[in-house]
């Protein structure tokens, strides 16, 4: 295995169920040596939920356009409440009592030459704007909040994702990706003219290295299939993204 100064980023780390599972490996180890090794002890911090880690070697955030031997940047999300209970919930950052748990659970175990940074993610306020044809004898004042709720999930950084496993911190927000949840819709036909943030269309959104996106407020012209006609003079040059 790689020492931590030269390894290269990997996939975060997501919860396991068996905490204790996780840490056998290390049990008996004197120091951290790997990224899997921080990503596995910060993961783990006792007390604490933590529900996703990414260890970035040779980074300092403060000097982020610079590599840094012996630097070491931990980015770690909360566990947040549980989305059956408090669906509407806001993602919040972790508080420093927490950050601080995690960045003293791990002095004690890293190499004395290296230098640990521990920080939350930077929470992105993700605004969708589409138009969205809706399928015969669907209605709009039913099928809007369906709409919504498709986007709310898929921009949860914990839930969400294209995989409805959680965003990788520093992922961009693709339109594409927008559609295609949008047309798994029940009611929705096809959408066009997907933007994110007041980007042109079809642009993607790019994050920073540890953000994360939430869902904003959302800007969605929906088009029953009566009213096609209607709407059709404005589809001039639109690309159907369903």
């Amino acid at each position: 295995m790689e020492l931590v100064a030269g390894v290269a980023d990997e996939e975060p780390v997501r919860a396991k169920t068996n905490p204790g599972e996780a840490l056998t490996e290390l049990a008996g180890t004197t120091a951290i040596l790997t990224s899997k090794d921080y990503e596995t002890l910060a993961l783990n911090t006792p007390g604490l939920r933590v529900a996703r880690v990414k260890v970035l070697a040779n980074f300092n955030p403060k000097l982020c356009t610079i590599t840094l031997p012996g630097e070491v940047t931990i980015i770690v999300e909360a566990q947040p409440a549980p989305r059956t209970a408090f669906p509407d919930a806001v993602p919040t950052p972790p508080s420093e009592g927490f950050l601080n748990t995690i960045r003293n659970s791990l002095e004690s175990r890293r190499i004395v030459t290296t230098n640990l940074h521990v920080i939350g993610p930077q929470y992105i306020e993700v605004s969708v704007s589409c138009r969205v044809y809706l399928k015969k004898r669907i209605a709009e004042s039913s099928e809007r909040a369906n709409i919504e709720r498709a986007i709310h999930e898929f921009l949860d950084p914990v839930f969400g994702g294209p995989g409805a496993n959680g965003w990788q911190f520093g992922r961009s927000i693709f339109p594409s990706e927008i559609s295609q949840q949008l047309t798994r819709v029940n009611g929705v036909d096809f959408v066009t003219s997907v933007a994110v943030n007041g980007q042109m269309t079809g642009t993607p959104l790019t994050l920073p290295y540890n953000g994360l996106p939430t869902s904003g407020t959302h800007h969605l012209t929906i088009v029953a299939f009566e009213n096609r006609e209607q709407h059709s003079s404005s589809r001039v040059g639109e690309k159907s993204c369903g």
